[in-house]
């Protein structure tokens, strides 16, 4: 299976959890783990951040170059992904507005098969949607 985990503005949290699961997925007795950078080969996407603006276009953009989507599968992984985001939202009067935080779930940008919720999520959540994947 390969993998691609999309960073669209984390706090690590989530990376860290990712991080401990791929350096070692035989631990949890799942094999044939691939990291991918390219969308035509991505089985599963992996998300996790909160999505900018500046994020936004660049989820999609890989998001289209992927294949059918009966032959790969889109997890939010964390609760930034999966609530509107009122936590980076800036006053009006600072142009920021290339980093607002839109206020929609990933799931109105593109479609996402899996949520896992938790901040950071469990492991277990994310091993049993693997190895259901399968």
């Amino acid at each position: 299976m390969n993998i691609h985990i999309k960073n669209i503005g984390d706090c690590q949290k989530c990376s860290m959890v990712l991080s401990s699961f791929l350096s070692d997925p035989s631990k949890y007795d799942i094999k044939n783990i691939q990291l991918t950078h390219d969308p035509k080969d991505c089985d599963l996407l992996v998300i996790v951040g909160c999505l900018s603006s500046t994020q936004e276009q660049n989820l999609i953009d890989f998001f289209k170059k992927m294949p059918p989507a009966k032959d790969h599968r889109i997890i939010s992984f964390g609760v930034c992904g999966s609530e509107k985001q009122d936590l980076f939202s800036f006053p009006e009067n600072q142009n920021l507005q290339n980093r607002a935080i839109p206020k929609q779930n990933l799931a109105d940008i593109i479609p996402i098969d899996e949520v896992i919720e938790g901040c950071p999520p469990k492991i277990e959540d994310f091993v049993k949607i693997i190895t259901n994947l399968k």
